[in-house]
């Protein structure tokens, strides 16, 4: 009777043994699976980004070519306004019209002038740690080095475009000692770019992350970092290790 108490304890305690590992396993391909399933969230969410920045490229080319066509129309009509004119009448006027022609010619073909907004770029850098480890923590990057267009505000780390157009954004992030830090590019509120700093949780082990990224962008647009999830690290703003934001407009 006793050796049979025992068997039985014995066999409770490998069922469940097996219970919890196959409850471990479970939690294990479930814990895999979500994270699948938010890289697809974030893959469909690109695809549709890079769809409508298709599209707008799309629909700029095709303004381009209409005001193209209409120039060349405009252009085709004023040489044959000179010719007619030249035909008309006598010598001395057909060389003082014909000087008018191609000075409205020139001025057909003249490149528009460049505005104070289209000329955008700056460059900032933090010049203490971040040790904040919250969830949604925003980045400032305090030190502007150059800020043409004025589209960077220090005091909150966003960049907001002062007109519309297409931009590239550039940036280092230092993480600290002993964790790991995620942070995404925010384009108003959405996820346009990520990065992932990780030390094996090792003391005195640091690491840089850098990324860039296109962007096509409307007036009053705004562009920022923010923490994925709460970190174990804290980033890094100092002389030997920079995390930097920077960003300029093509065109």
């Amino acid at each position: 009777m006793f050796d049979l108490c025992i068997m039985l304890t014995v066999f409770r305690l490998v069922l469940t043994l097996n219970i919890e590992e196959e409850i471990s396993e479970i939690r294990m391909i479930v814990k895999q699976q979500q994270m699948e399933i938010l890289q697809l969230q974030n893959s469909n969410h690109f695809l549709i980004k890079e769809n409508h920045s298709f599209k707008t490229a799309i629909r700029q080319l095709e303004e381009d070519n209409l005001l193209m066509r209409k120039d060349i129309n405009l252009t085709i009509g004023s040489i044959s306004s000179t010719e007619h004119s030249e035909f008309k009448h006598n010598e001395p006027l057909k060389r003082k019209r014909s000087t008018t022609g191609e000075n409205d010619l020139q001025n057909s073909r003249r490149a528009p002038v460049v505005g104070p907004l289209d000329h955008v770029a700056f460059y900032a850098y933090m010049s203490k740690d971040d040790p904040s480890l919250l969830k949604h923590n925003q980045l400032v990057f305090d030190v502007v080095k150059i800020n043409i267009g004025n589209g960077y505000l220090n005091n909150t780390g966003v960049f907001v475009a002062p007109s519309s157009g297409t931009y590239v954004f550039s940036w280092t992030l230092y993480t600290g000692n002993h964790g790991a830090t995620y942070y995404d590019l925010m384009v108003n509120g959405e996820i346009y770019g990520s990065t992932l700093g990780e030390t094996d949780d090792v003391p005195g082990d640091f690491d840089s992350d850098s990324g860039t990224v296109v962007v096509s962008l409307n007036t009053g647009d705004n562009v920022y970092f923010r923490s994925i999830i709460q970190t174990t690290a804290f980033i890094l703003g100092r002389r030997s290790a920079r995390t930097s934001f920077s960003g300029w407009k093509l065109y």
